[in-house]
């Protein structure tokens, strides 16, 4: 099985319209749902929505109140979605299709050398 991540300088294009649209609509919030796939990282869906939300905070000058960075659990590969709402709606429902016990949790992606 591979796993086919997108790129983080397609990711940023990406971000970068997600922000541009959220400029233009000064009562919109932003949400970004993360899933890992059915193999991840340790805290995979987490870090990438909370990088996608600094990234949209420090890089493109969103504030922050309006970024809601969501880990949405898991599906059968590693997925992003993002979504645009009122100030006063309700964030998104994530919706994973795997259970925790279904994944293949990756702890580190490089081999450690073994002390001599």
């Amino acid at each position: 099985m591979s796993m086919k991540i997108l790129p983080f300088q397609d990711e940023m294009a990406r971000l970068d319209n997600f922000a541009l649209q959220l400029q233009s609509q000064p009562r919109a919030r932003g949400f970004v749902i993360v899933y890992a796939g059915k193999k991840a990282l340790v805290a995979e869906a987490k870090t990438r929505a909370t990088r996608a939300k600094s990234y949209l905070v420090k890089i493109r000058g969103v504030n922050p109140a309006r970024v809601v960075a969501i880990d949405g659990g898991y599906r059968e590969s590693f997925l992003v979605q993002l979504f645009i709402g009122d100030l006063d709606v309700e964030p998104p429902t994530p919706t994973p299709t795997l259970d925790a016990s279904q994944v293949e949790i990756i702890r580190n992606t490089h081999p450690q050398k073994k002390p001599r």
